[in-house]
């Protein structure tokens, strides 16, 4: 997983690092014959930032990348949350869906 965040504003973002967070969930197949929706399963929130983080500057991009396992192939995706927070009050959010089958040279067993 790799997180990339760009302060592309005049002013320094100091972050919220306690509120912010990446949530993890799988979507979970429906059981219909038909196209429905499909509900997402929280699977766990992650910390996003090390504790040197504590602030981005204009113009400044911060890369982290961090290694997780999952505890199985999703039949369908995951969809990876981004929930920054800044102590002045702002929030930004962005999601991903990573599809299930970029894992199929990953399966154990």
């Amino acid at each position: 997983m790799t997180t990339v965040l760009e302060n592309v504003g005049m002013s320094r973002i100091v972050f919220d690092q306690e509120a912010s967070s990446l949530v993890v969930f799988e979507y979970v197949p429906a059981e219909a014959e038909e196209i429905l929706s499909v509900q997402n399963k929280w699977l766990t929130v992650l910390e996003v930032f090390r504790d040197k983080d504590r602030y981005i500057e204009p113009n400044e991009i911060v890369e982290r990348q961090t290694l997780i396992a999952l505890p199985r192939v999703s039949n369908i995706s995951y969809q990876l949350e981004l929930r920054v927070f800044s102590d002045s009050g702002y929030a930004w959010r962005t999601t991903t869906v990573v599809g299930g089958s970029t894992f199929e040279d990953n399966e154990v067993g």
